[in-house]
Order: C-alpha cells, then sequence, then structure tokens
C-alpha cells in the first residue's frame, strides 16, 4: 500500500492509511483501510462489536500496537481502559465503516487529545 493520508498514536504507530490512487472523497471523508499486518474493530459501550455503519469506539491491535504492560496485568488494567486485554488497545476515537473498509473518524470517546506531551481540548480550540 502506498499512502499518502495516515492514522495511528504514540502508542499504536501507523494502524491504517489512505491509497494515493483512492478516489478524492475517501481522502476527504476517511484515514483509509487497516494495515495488512493489523486489525481494527468498532465496539459500543457494553464492549459489543458495532455493525458496519453504525459508530463505536475504535480499537485496534498488531504488531505496532501496545497490548499492556509487559508481565503486568494489574498496571494493564489501571490504565484507564486503553491497555486491554489480549493486546487490543483503545483509540479513544469514535468512527464508523464504509462498505469498502474505509474508517470515517467522527469524534472523540474523551474531549482530549494529547498532542506532544500538551492536553488539547478540541472546544478550546473550537471556541
Amino acid at each position: 500500500m502506498n499512502e499518502d493520508t495516515t492514522y495511528g498514536s504514540l502508542d499504536s504507530l501507523l494502524t491504517m492509511g489512505v491509497d494515493m490512487d483512492a478516489p478524492k472523497e475517501v481522502h476527504y471523508t476517511s484515514v483509509g483501510k487497516i494495515h495488512p499486518w493489523g486489525e481494527v474493530k468498532l465496539l459500543d459501550d457494553n464492549g459489543i462489536e458495532v455493525l458496519q455503519g453504525e459508530v463505536g469506539v475504535v480499537y485496534y491491535r498488531g504488531p505496532f500496537g501496545s497490548g499492556g504492560y509487559f508481565r503486568d496485568l494489574e498496571m494493564t488494567l489501571k490504565s484507564g481502559g486503553n491497555l486491554g486485554i489480549n493486546g487490543w488497545f483503545n483509540m479513544e476515537d469514535l468512527g464508523r465503516m464504509d462498505t469498502e473498509g474505509n474508517l470515517m473518524l467522527v469524534g472523540r470517546k474523551k474531549d482530549l487529545i494529547l498532542r506532544g506531551g500538551q492536553n488539547v481540548y478540541p472546544a478550546e480550540i473550537e471556541g
């Protein structure tokens, strides 16, 4: 995949990307498809996978993801839900998948973005 738009986080690095040859609508509305080395699922507040087209919290699992603290299940469970069991990482983003497997981000589970060690509140930026 040769992409020019990517999606990831500090803890999960590169998880998805938009192929350079994808239609403009895909570039403008999505963060692309999951890379072949990883997995993404969208879950509701009860931890149940949502249907295609429905909004859910984005979870990632793969070689670039953080599955928890090494040999420390207690710290993993205390981490606020980001570092999950079985290698799933909670991205804390809200998204939905289209019929082609592209992920559209529609918001954040929490209204806080950590960027370069700084807390960024979207409401402050919008204001």
